[in-house]
């Protein structure tokens, strides 16, 4: 993956660069124990598909790719959706899915090193079954229906 200057905000947020896409949570992975808010992890997300957005508001990456989850959310509404800002106390929040700030990055920590948006979907049991970093593929929708249902 290329990364670009412009993009820097979004990428490494001051920390040096870590070679590759700093991922730490994969595909087949079962999704790493946390709490946010309310939601406890990995207990919240057994028996519920569900999407979960790492991401922060300043993002152009972010901002971009937003709505387009939200589409997903809205078309999909029994899917669970859950987006969580890293390194944010309070974001503008006008989109379906749950809101969790993570102004200490814990939670995204668990999943990456650097990179954002982040997008996963996870099974019922909490498997990580698709991922999506930066940028989102243009048939998403079809994706969450082929991967989730």
């Amino acid at each position: 993956m290329i990364m670009a200057v412009a993009m820097v905000s979004c990428i490494s947020e001051g920390k040096d660069e870590v070679a590759g896409d700093g991922t730490i949570v994969n595909v087949g992975d079962l999704v790493p124990a946390f709490t946010v808010g309310d939601f406890v992890s990995p207990q919240d997300f057994e028996g519920r598909k569900s999407l979960l957005v790492l991401f922060n508001s300043g993002c152009p990456d972010c901002q971009r790719e937003m709505p387009v989850i939200d589409d997903a959310c809205r078309q999909f509404s029994d899917l669970q959706a859950i987006a969580i800002s890293r390194g944010e106390t309070l974001a503008h929040w006008d989109y379906v899915m749950q809101y969790y700030p993570d102004p200490e990055r814990a939670v995204y920590n668990l999943f990456a090193e650097h990179t954002i948006p982040r997008v996963y979907l996870i099974d019922e049991q909490g498997i990580v079954k698709w991922m999506a970093i930066e940028k989102l593929p243009d048939n998403f929708n079809q994706k969450i229906d082929e991967i989730l249902y």
